[in-house]
């Protein structure tokens, strides 16, 4: 397990600069310090390979965005509890005072700009990845297996972007714009696609982080769709406002 470990290390940043369909056997086996014997003892084909290491990464990917949510959730506990002790809820102006939550939203939610905030930076920080999600999905495009592939770490990933609402509002359906937990998360999913694919092309990250921000809150929140909408559009001069 460690050589394919090691091997799987070793294509990561190969396959991100190359792509697919550019490199070599002997190229992963240089880079993890051994033979073709060893690569062929633990994968029949560099299509295997790109195929586990999508998955691996993907997984990673899916369990660190389940834990910004496991966090967002227990702070969204943490306020209500205090709102309960202190008795903040009748005695704060309407909510004036009351939490990080929007408006109307849910009073002792996470604050949506930090909650996006740190989904933007974790699902946009690995640029090697992004290249290498990019890769996969076109290859995806063309061959069914990696299409079924691509489909089961997809739904992975929805099913931990679907706690989104509820982790700014303590409810399980989105306060605002989607009929469905379900459908927020493909909204988000679609975010992070067009996010991703102009990212890896023109390397704003800055820009990347705030549109992703203001697209997940435009999805989640009303007032994210009120914001969003006084963002001006890409190219528009670039000032910023981005599982198992």
């Amino acid at each position: 397990m460690q050589t394919r470990a090691r091997l799987l290390s070793a294509a990561f940043p190969v396959f991100a600069a190359k792509g697919f369909g550019r490199v070599s056997i002997e190229e992963i086996c240089t880079g993890a310090g051994f033979s073709r014997g060893a690569f062929y003892s633990n994968f029949d084909s560099l299509e295997e390979l790109f195929h586990e290491l999508y998955e691996e990464r993907a997984a990673v990917l899916c369990r660190r965005v389940a834990g910004v949510f496991l966090e967002a959730e227990a702070e969204a506990e943490a306020w209500a509890e205090a709102d309960a002790r202190d008795g903040a809820g009748a005695d704060a102006g309407d909510g004036a005072e009351g939490g990080d939550g929007a408006e109307g939203e849910g009073g002792t939610s996470t604050d949506v700009s930090r909650l996006t905030g740190r989904l933007a930076r974790l699902m946009l920080a690995e640029r090697e990845w992004l290249l290498l999600e990019s890769d996969f999905r076109a290859h995806a495009a063309r061959h069914p297996a990696a299409a079924r592939v691509y489909s089961v770490r997809r739904g992975r990933l929805a099913e931990a972007l679907a706690r989104g609402p509820a982790a700014l509002t303590g409810k399980r359906t989105p306060p605002y714009g989607t009929g469905s937990c379900e459908e927020a998360a493909r909204l988000a999913l679609e975010a992070y696609d067009a996010v991703t694919a102009q990212l890896v092309l023109d390397g704003d990250a800055e820009r990347a982080h705030e549109r992703f921000r203001c697209l997940l809150s435009r999805a989640w929140t009303r007032s994210g769709a009120e914001a969003c909408r006084r963002l001006p559009p890409s190219g528009q001069g670039a000032s910023p406002v981005g599982c198992p």
